[in-house]
């Protein structure tokens, strides 16, 4: 399945983001298949991270993620 993320940061920040899945009463990582940016571009995944992403403030940042199962889920990030 594929999904998209907004996220629009307060600061500037950079790192990593986990993709988790939402349950009832509990949250479980997701592992990434695939990850792009808004342009395109391939982003670097480990398991259910993304990592050596960079945020601006106020400006907003999709991103495109393919997950490895193909069951549909409740995604977050954390």
């Amino acid at each position: 399945k594929v999904y998209q993320i907004v996220i629009t940061p307060e600061k500037d920040d950079f790192g990593s983001i986990r993709i988790i899945g939402i349950g009832d009463g509990q949250n479980y990582p997701l592992d990434v298949l695939r990850a792009y940016d808004e342009y395109g571009n391939e982003l670097e995944i480990d398991g259910e991270k993304i990592n050596d992403l960079s945020f601006k403030a106020n400006q907003t940042k999709t991103i495109t993620i393919e997950l490895k199962s193909s069951r549909r889920y409740v995604v977050g990030v954390a």
